[in-house]
């Protein structure tokens, strides 16, 4: 159970780093800040389009940080379809993390059941 509250745990600070990499988010409050959204998964034409609504004081702060994130994301999937799961995943944390400089390079391994990064 622990592993499993540390996977979502790290997850989730990925996707709060995504969605403002200058600033460090505590779960306890970043959560109800993006839990206040409202979303459908339309599926259409062999597309997929995922619409999402915010309500609360900051509504229009979590839709552009949700924007941001979208952006991010289809960029890396229309530019970068040649990289595999193991080559796109340090390109996702560098933009994540963008504010930590890193001397060298991110470099994925995989081991068969995980992805793990070389520093």
């Amino acid at each position: 159970m622990m592993r499993l509250i540390g996977l979502v745990y790290n997850w989730w600070n990925i996707f709060c780093r995504l969605a403002e990499p200058e600033k460090y988010l505590e779960a306890i409050t970043s959560r109800r800040l993006y839990q206040n959204t409202i979303s459908r998964l339309t599926k259409t034409g062999g597309s997929r389009i995922f619409y999402v609504a915010a309500v609360g004081a900051e509504a229009e702060k979590v839709l552009q940080q949700f924007t941001r994130i979208s952006n991010f994301i289809s960029g890396l999937i229309s530019t970068a379809t040649q990289l595999t799961k193991e080559e796109k995943w340090p390109v996702i944390l560098k933009e994540a993390f963008k504010d930590f400089e890193y001397k060298n390079s991110l470099n994925a391994v995989s081991n068969g059941y995980q992805v793990l990064l070389n520093l």
